[in-house]
C-alpha cells in the first residue's frame, strides 16, 4: 500500500494504474478497488494460478469479442487490462450511475420498490432481447459465461440497454475450464447434480430461466409443489432435472393459483421455446433454444406490443395475443379498442408461392415502423444491420396506411401477381386482406392485412 493512502497497479502492458486504498467490494474470488481516474474498477485475484493468467491474456487477446466495436463494448464491461502487481488481476471500465443490477426487475420484493416510471413491460422485454443478443455474441465466439444471474447484468431502465459483468469467470472452448459453477437459482440442472461443468448450454438453462423471470414475473421452476422434507434436497429437486415447470403442457402439480401468467400470452413462439428449455430441457441440455433463437422471438414479440389505456397501469405496455377477441391488457384487464389492423407476414419462395411465417405479426399502431428485418428473410436486427425504418403505419380516423419510406419493391399483389408498385414516399390502404410485396421474392417477404371487427 502506498504512502499516499492509494494502491499502486501495474498493467502488463506498463501502465502505472492508481486506485483507492479502501476496496469497493470483495468477492470470493477477488476484492475489487476504485481506479482514480473514475473510469476504471481493478480486481485483485486471491488465488492467481498459471490457468487463471492464461485465462484472462485469451479473454484480452483472441477471444475478446467487444474489441474495437462500440456496440458490443457497451453490452460487456470487458476486461481491458491485465494487471501483474501487486497480484494477478484485471481493469474494467466503470459501470454508469444509471444502471442497476437485474435484481431490481426480476425478484418482486425489489420491483415492488421501483418507480413507476423504471416499472414499464415494454423496458422489461428489451432486456430479455438485448440479454440473449449478448449471450448469443459470447458463444458465437467460443466462450460461455457460467455465471449468468441478475446480480451479473446491470442494466439501465430508461434505455432499455444492458451490461454482462463478472467476465473474469468466461470459459475459454478447448483451453480454460470453468472457474466458477454458477448462482444456485440459475444454474443448471446437470451441473447441480455434479454431473457436468458449466459451458454454453449451462449458459442457455440459466438464459430462459432469466427471460421467464423478465416476461412473466416468476422462476420457471418455483411453484407450489414441496419435494422433499428436507429442504437442501428439496432445493435441489426443485431446480434439478426432476423440477416441474410451473407452465408444464401436461404436469399441472406445481401451477401457481394465483398471479399467475401462462407462456401461451407470449404467443406460441416462445411458448414453444420455453417448454423446450424448461420441460425437456431439464434432463436434455442438447434440446435448449439457442441464444439466437430467444433473440428471434422476443424481437416478434415486440412487433405486437401496444401500450395500455389505463394511465395507472404500472406495467404499461403489453403484448396482444393471436385470436383474442377482445383484447384487454394482460396486467390490469383494461380494455383496448377493436379495430386495430394487424399485419401478417409470409416468406416468398417464389412469385406467387408464399407461406406463413409462423407467430408473426404487426401489430398497427402510428408511426410504427417496419425495418429491414420485416422485409427480407436472412437478416436479424442488431449490429451491421441499418437499423432506420423502410415503412411507417399512419392512421386517418378509421383508415389505416402504410408509408414507403425505402422499400424499392413494394408492389400490391392480387391472385399471387405483382399489380402495382407503390413509390417511396407513397403510402398505401391497408384494407381487410390486401397483400402487400415489401422485396422481391425468394428473399423478400410478403404481408396480409387482417382488420378484426
Amino acid at each position: 500500500m502506498e504512502d499516499l493512502g492509494a494502491v499502486r497497479v501495474l498493467l502488463a502492458d506498463g501502465t502505472a494504474v492508481e486506485c483507492d486504498d479502501s476496496p469497493l467490494g470483495e468477492g470470493g474470488a477477488g476484492t475489487v478497488y476504485r481506479a482514480l481516474d473514475g473510469k476504471h474498477v481493478v480486481k485483485l485475484f486471491k488465488s492467481p494460478t498459471p490457468q487463471l493468467a492464461k485465462a484472462m491474456e485469451l479473454i484480452l487477446g483472441p477471444y475478446n469479442c467487444v474489441a474495437n466495436q462500440s456496440y458490443w463494448q457497451e453490452m460487456f464491461c470487458w476486461p481491458n487490462g491485465l494487471v501483474l502487481y501487486p497480484d494477478l488481476g484485471i481493469r474494467m471500465p466503470v459501470i454508469p450511475a444509471t444502471y442497476r443490477a437485474l435484481c431490481w426487475f426480476v425478484f418482486p420484493k425489489l420491483v415492488n420498490r421501483l418507480p413507476r416510471t423504471q416499472k414499464s413491460w415494454h423496458t422489461r422485454m428489451l432486456f430479455a432481447l438485448r440479454l440473449a443478443r449478448a449471450v448469443g455474441r459470447l458463444h458465437k465466439t467460443g466462450l460461455a459465461h457460467s455465471d449468468l444471474s441478475p446480480n451479473n447484468i446491470y442494466v439501465d431502465p430508461d434505455s432499455g440497454r444492458i451490461i454482462i459483468i463478472d467476465l473474469d469467470g468466461l470459459v475459454v472452448r478447448d483451453f480454460v475450464p470453468a472457474q466458477v459453477v454458477g448462482t444456485p437459482e440459475y444454474i443448471a440442472p446437470e451441473v447441480l447434480e455434479g454431473q457436468g461443468l458449466p459451458n454454453p448450454k449451462t449458459d442457455l438453462h440459466a438464459l430462459a430461466v432469466l427471460v421467464h423471470q423478465l416476461l412473466l414475473y416468476r422462476h420457471p421452476l418455483r411453484g407450489p409443489k414441496t419435494f422433499s422434507a428436507v429442504a437442501e434436497d428439496d432445493e435441489r429437486l426443485l431446480l434439478g432435472r426432476g423440477g416441474i415447470y410451473v407452465d408444464h403442457p401436461q404436469d399441472k402439480s406445481n401451477r401457481p393459483s394465483e398471479s399467475f401468467w401462462p407462456s401461451g400470452l407470449l404467443g406460441e413462439t416462445l411458448a414453444t421455446l420455453f417448454r423446450r428449455a424448461l420441460v425437456d430441457g431439464l434432463r436434455a441440455p442438447d434440446v435448449r433454444p439457442s441464444a439466437s433463437q430467444w433473440e428471434e422471438a422476443i424481437a416478434h414479440l415486440s412487433d405486437r406490443v401496444v401500450r395500455c389505456l389505463n394511465p395507472r397501469c404500472d406495467e404499461q405496455f403489453f403484448p396482444i395475443s393471436d385470436g383474442v377477441k377482445e383484447l384487454r391488457c394482460l396486467w390490469c384487464a383494461t380494455p383496448f379498442p377493436r379495430g386495430v389492423p394487424v399485419l401478417r407476414f409470409y416468406r416468398g419462395d417464389a412469385w406467387g408461392s408464399f407461406r406463413p411465417e409462423p407467430d408473426w405479426f404487426v401489430a398497427a399502431l402510428p408511426k410504427r415502423t417496419l425495418h429491414r428485418w420485416h422485409a427480407e428473410t436472412g437478416v436479424s436486427p442488431g449490429p451491421g444491420v441499418d437499423p432506420g425504418p423502410v415503412a411507417m403505419l399512419e392512421q386517418e380516423g378509421t383508415s389505416w396506411y402504410l408509408r414507403n419510406q425505402g422499400l424499392v419493391g413494394l408492389r400490391v399483389l392480387e391472385s399471387g401477381a405483382a399489380k402495382g408498385q407503390v413509390p417511396i414516399g407513397d403510402r398505401v390502404l391497408l384494407s381487410d386482406g390486401a397483400t402487400l410485396l415489401l422485396a422481391a421474392p425468394p428473399r423478400g417477404r410478403a404481408v396480409v392485412v387482417q382488420r378484426s371487427a
